[in-house]
């Protein structure tokens, strides 16, 4: 299968969450990401920010099979999945993903058991949980807002599943 075209950019909403996702681009795990499709761009000033830039930047009109994964965090607000997916325009909607948790980074390397252990563990095991048959991670009060689906679109944990993943992973 052909390369070209085919990358996953991420926007990180903070210096923290730009760890999280260089982790999880390097990271040494049972599934092994291909690093050349996966281009982390620099930390942004907050989840607004990541959605402008990676809207502004994403040219799917130029490269088709790009993906775009904008990761933040929630901060305990309900509705910021909806939110942020509101912003993203119609026809661009299918090619972004939005990986977000309740409350911050912090928080959740704490009530896992990836407490005291590193981003790069924390990367692993959401990684590792998000394959198909496991989930893990992803079954947590945290990432609730990312198993809701609504009537007419599947939730982004499915999605991630579905799509990002086989496109992301390296095959034996």
């Amino acid at each position: 299968m052909s390369t070209y075209g085919e990358e996953v950019i991420i926007y990180p909403e903070d210096p923290k969450t730009k760890d999280l996702a260089d982790a999880l681009k390097t990271a040494k795990f049972g599934s092994v990401f291909d690093q050349r499709r996966i281009n982390v761009k620099p930390s942004c000033r907050g989840w607004e920010d990541a959605v402008e830039i990676a809207i502004k930047n994403c040219d799917l009109k130029r490269f088709s099979k790009r993906r775009i994964i904008i990761l933040i965090d929630f901060d305990k607000q309900g509705t910021r999945l909806s939110e942020v997916k509101q912003r993203i325009p119609p026809e661009c909607a299918s090619k972004f993903y939005i990986v977000g948790w309740s409350g911050n980074i912090e928080e959740l390397k704490h009530q896992t058991d990836c407490a005291g252990k590193g981003v790069h563990k924390l990367a692993e095991k959401l990684v590792d949980d998000c394959q198909p048959e496991c989930h893990g991670l992803w079954e947590r009060p945290e990432f609730a807002q990312m198993r809701e689906s609504t009537s007419d679109s599947k939730s982004e944990c499915e999605r991630l599943r579905a799509e990002l993943l086989p496109l992301i992973l390296q095959t034996p």
